[in-house]
């Protein structure tokens, strides 16, 4: 995008950078007045004439790249009075009038979009600044216009292509808009979506309206004494224009159609205006302003209601006669009526509609210092009714119906300065305060689906814009802006679950919005799945989750935490409560895990409303050490918790218990389930598993115990190492006797290399059976010879033979047969 800055005398430049960062320069000679521009080849500027065809061309300039490195140079022709553009093509330079009979000053910008398009955009209408904004779009060869009207002159703005070809326009003013900024967004398609970005005027500081759905705001610009209305996301432009409209308003929508009530104080008559059509609102030709009455000094403190077929009911003060006032139209045609006579009644009006479409009104009355309502009973308004009377009660008074047809209101209770409440049926109210300290003035009053009273209101101890609401059961109130002066003018708006509240900030000049939600219930819990049973990383745990669900409003938000119990524990956590957003997984890393313990994760969801819903837990996931061998795990203190990988069963699995060894069998160790755990069958003598389990057995044979057991593979069934019997068990292994001991003890008298739980062979004369499980060989290694367990459905070998038996070593060096088939006669 171009920036267009003041050069010498009337010469402007532009800056455009091309692909290589290269400035290329479009400017006005002042000495020939033509239109040129400048790049860089190496160290030398080089100086193009692009346009010298006139008197004067170029006082305004604007240049722009795109990714071929064609300029385009959008400039003014002021002989010819209009706006023309230069642009490279593949064959060479194009010459086109973009707007005749233009003569911006300021803004121009050229811009081209990704599909090549090009765009002009100006302000236009005088010498020094323009009425309006105009952009103009190249397609299909032929120059197409969009204008942006404002209010007063535009004398600054820019705008630029996004990638789908919209255009995106900020534009400010010094005209009646004074001191706005603002955004204009056109499609590809030629839609305009504005919004209002900034505004320095004391805008609302008079009056403040809102629809019923939070949808429209109409606001009073009090310097500019005009009313300004506009959308949930669009600036929508004013309504009327001329002195003294500017107090006393209120907005109203029927469908497609807005319809605002306001008094103008320079004719002292009531007036409404109407636009037919979805915001945004651009400007005030577009409306109709019809005059309702003008019958004596009418139309303050007035509130409009409008029917979805257009009929429409007004609500204001006689100021001349003291008394509240009426308006309705029915087809087209305005017809007025006294509602109350009886005294100086008729402030701060309130009408609403109820489900039959009758008008009810809540007013103060100023004689009596009284909260009054009137209704409307089908052929004449039945005498008011005093809603409460106790203290000067009533100003700043809401009123509205919901969907069980009891209306609701809203005032402000001056002796006690204190907000109050009232709710029907008409005939029965019952008032009740909901908030005191200095609180209660500029109410505004709306019910949700649940038929549930929201009320927003202006603290004017503190300053501070609040809103109460009642959950069916009590009122829970929230302080929702505290920055300055707040909260005067408060109006407020439901759709759906979606509260809007408008108010003036009277530090700033502003107007102000909030957004929010309702919901009285919370989401739903979700399921965790953490990174398993066990990780092996001493700093890094990871989950994720499902999605909650909330029935009123969308998830807003998700939260984790990290502890070591299996239900939140509220406080003391491993890591406290971390936002992920909307994002349903976490890995944290930088923890500091502690071998053995297990870890859970704690997540729940936030409504839009801000509602928490319950904590659900992960399962657990205990934080292991990796071991790469059997033998560093047997150097591990019992009490560890350790996984080795890929080692091969030497034993088929009972429920109980099994042997895995080194594949190059340098080692083995025992595998033991205390609660049978084991999986039996699946698990046989070469198939390749992964072990986690807490290191047992310091002063005996080595264990791991608590397994989990993993069967990643298979290989050929692993062969026994042949050793006499006087190897048997081996000597120590970095045994570390007593309590948390660690390594292996070997066997008394026994030489070599440890090799307690390590598959072998040996052999040697049966010479004693000692019972019908054991049974004791001799090599003539080993004095007394080597006891042999076995088990009674294996048999016993007869005595005086020579057997060959396989199995494992254990620490008191004796020999835990392998199974069936372990044993075998060589004589």
């Amino acid at each position: 995008m171009s920036h267009p800055s003041t050069g010498l005398a009337w010469g402007w430049c532009s800056l455009a950078l091309d692909t290589s960062n290269g400035p290329n320069i479009s400017f006005e000679d002042v000495d020939s007045f033509d239109t040129r521009y400048a790049y860089k080849s190496g160290s030398t500027w080089i100086k193009i004439t692009v346009d010298s065809s006139a008197n004067e061309t170029g006082r305004v300039n604007a240049i722009e790249m795109d990714s071929l490195n064609r300029r385009y140079i959008a400039y003014t022709d002021d002989t010819a009075d209009s706006v023309k553009i230069a642009f490279q093509t593949g064959s060479g330079w194009l010459f086109e009038t973009v707007a005749s009979n233009s003569s911006p000053f300021k803004c121009l910008n050229v811009d081209v979009a990704p599909d090549g398009t090009i765009g002009v955009g100006f302000a236009d209408g005088g010498l020094f600044s323009g009425s309006r904004m105009l952009v103009y779009r190249r397609i299909g060869g032929a120059w197409t216009l969009r204008s942006i009207s404002g209010d007063g002159y535009w004398d600054n703005g820019a705008f630029a292509f996004d990638n789908t070809g919209a255009i995106g326009i900020a534009a400010g003013g010094d005209g009646a808009a004074a001191l706005s900024l603002n955004h204009y967004a056109i499609s590809s398609a030629g839609v305009v979506v504005s919004q209002l970005v900034d505004s320095g005027g004391p805008m609302g500081q008079d009056s403040l309206g809102v629809s019923l759905d939070g949808q429209i705001v109409v606001l009073s610009a009090g310097r500019a004494q005009q009313l300004w209305l506009e959308g949930t996301s669009a600036f929508g432009g004013f309504v009327t224009r001329g002195p003294g409209e500017y107090r006393y308003a209120d907005v109203a929508n029927s469908s497609a159609t807005t319809h605002v009530s306001y008094y103008d104080s320079s004719t002292t008559a009531l007036f409404v205006a109407e636009k037919t059509g979805v915001p945004p609102i651009y400007g005030p030709n577009e409306w109709t302003s019809v005059l309702v009455d003008n019958t004596a000094d009418v139309g303050q403190y007035t509130s409009i209601a409008a029917e979805a077929g257009g009929n429409l009911h007004v609500t204001y003060y006689d100021n001349s006669n003291s008394d509240l006032r009426y308006a309705k139209r029915t087809a087209g045609v305005w017809a007025t009526t006294a509602v109350d006579t009886g005294s100086n009644v008729g402030w701060d009006s309130s009408v609403a509609l109820n489900l039959a479409n009758a008008p009810r009104v809540s007013y103060y009355d100023i004689t009596n210092g009284d909260l009054k309502f009137a209704y409307h009973t089908g052929g004449a308004w039945a005498a008011p009714q005093t809603v409460d009377s106790a203290g000067t009660v009533g100003e700043y008074t809401s009123l509205a119906y919901d969907g069980a047809n009891v209306p609701h209101i809203s005032y402000f209770d001056r002796t006690n300065g204190q907000l109050k409440y009232a709710k029907g049926p008409i005939g029965s109210w019952a008032s009740t305060p909901v908030d005191s300290g200095g609180v209660g003035q500029y109410t505004g009053i709306a019910t949700d689906t649940a038929n549930n009273p929201h009320i927003a209101y202006y603290d004017y101890a503190q300053g501070d814009l609040k809103h109460a609401w009642h959950n069916g059961a009590s009122w829970a109130i929230l302080r929702l802006d505290s920055a300055g002066n707040v909260g005067r003018n408060a109006q407020i708006g439901i759709s759906g679950n979606t509260i809007r509240i408008s108010y003036h900030d009277l530090t700033n000049g502003w107007v102000k919005q909030v957004t929010g939600y309702y919901d009285y219930t919370v989401p739903s819990g979700v399921v965790i799945t953490d990174g398993g049973e066990f990780t092996t990383s001493a700093t890094t745990l990871s989950a994720a989750w499902t999605a909650a669900s909330d029935a009123e409003t969308p998830i807003a938000e998700y939260r984790y935490a990290i502890g070591t119990t299996a239900t939140d524990p509220g406080s003391g956590y491993v890591l406290s409560w971390t936002s992920t957003g909307l994002t349903r997984s976490a890995n944290r890393s930088g923890l500091a895990l502690a071998n053995g313990v297990v870890y859970y994760f704690y997540v729940q969801a936030k409504n839009a409303a801000g509602q928490w819903g319950p904590v659900a837990a992960s399962d657990g996931i205990r934080a292991v050490k990796p071991v790469a061998a059997i033998g560093d795990a047997k150097r591990e203190p019992d009490g560890v918790w350790v996984q080795l990988a890929n080692k091969v069963a030497s034993r088929d699995a009972s429920f109980y218990f099994f042997y895995v060894q080194e594949p190059e069998r340098s080692s083995g160790i025992q595998v033991y389930s205390t609660e049978g755990s084991l999986p039996a069958g699946s698990l046989v003598k070469g198939s390749v598993v992964t072990v986690t389990g807490v290191m047992s057995g310091a002063g005996a044979e080595r264990q791991i115990q608590k397994p989990r057991v993993a069967i990643t593979g298979s290989t050929d069934p692993p062969r026994p190492l042949h050793m006499t019997n006087s190897r048997l068990g081996g000597s120590d292994f970095y045994y570390v006797p007593g309590v948390g001991g660690s390594g292996q003890v070997g066997s008394p008298a026994r030489r070599g290399l440890n090799n307690v739980g390590l598959y072998v062979r040996t052999s040697g004369k049966v010479v004693s059976k000692p019972s019908v499980i054991l049974f004791v060989i001799d090599d003539g290694s080993v004095p007394g010879g080597v006891l042999v367990s076995n088990e009674v459905s294996y048999g016993q070998p007869p005595l005086g033979k020579t057997v060959e038996v396989y199995g494992h070593p254990t620490q008191g060096g004796g020999l835990w047969l392998e199974g069936a088939g372990a044993w075998t006669v060589l004589d």
